[in-house]
């Protein structure tokens, strides 16, 4: 009988290498800086600056970019 992996589902859609760290481009729930470095990580420490989480919260939807190492949202006028 199979069992269920216990391992965390991957949502990444995109990984590109770059420098010593791949950028990346995700998405799921996550809705502020604290809340994506809980779900994916630190810019910077499990990601390249410039990777992109989309966020799908009901309340607060967006996309946010890694910035040194803080995720911010981005705004378009």
């Amino acid at each position: 009988m199979a069992q269920p992996s216990q391992l965390k589902p991957l949502n990444r859609i995109l990984q590109v290498p770059c420098n010593a760290l791949p950028a990346i481009i995700t998405g799921g729930t996550a809705y502020d800086d604290t809340t994506i470095k809980a779900e994916i990580g630190t810019p910077g420490t499990d990601m390249a600056a410039g990777s992109i989480y989309i966020s799908g919260d009901a309340s607060t939807p967006g996309v946010w970019i890694a910035v040194t190492t803080t995720w911010t949202k981005l705004t378009v006028n």
